[in-house]
């Protein structure tokens, strides 16, 4: 997938998630089917997955909730944005 086609599906599918469900609900519902919604299109995707950093040769894993979008040459975090 290009960097394009990944854009696009991340999009889609934050589009998709929220025509279904409709506003109003806990980030934590959006966040399942958001990681959900992925599959269902058939994308390689990981949900809630730890990313490796590498700070001044000190190695550890952020366990932050992520949702990682990840194509073949190419990967895209996905984030809820405040609005207001």
């Amino acid at each position: 997938m290009t960097v394009n086609e990944i854009t696009e599906a991340i999009i889609g599918a934050a589009i998709e998630a929220h025509r279904t469900l409709g506003p109003g609900l806990l980030e934590s519902a959006y966040a399942q089917c958001l990681c959900h919604e992925p599959h269902l299109q058939g994308l390689p995707f990981l949900c809630e997955h730890p990313l490796p950093v590498i700070y001044k040769g000190l190695g550890f894993w952020d366990w932050r909730n992520r949702a990682i979008l990840r194509g073949p040459e190419s990967t895209a975090e996905m984030e809820d944005a405040e609005m207001g």
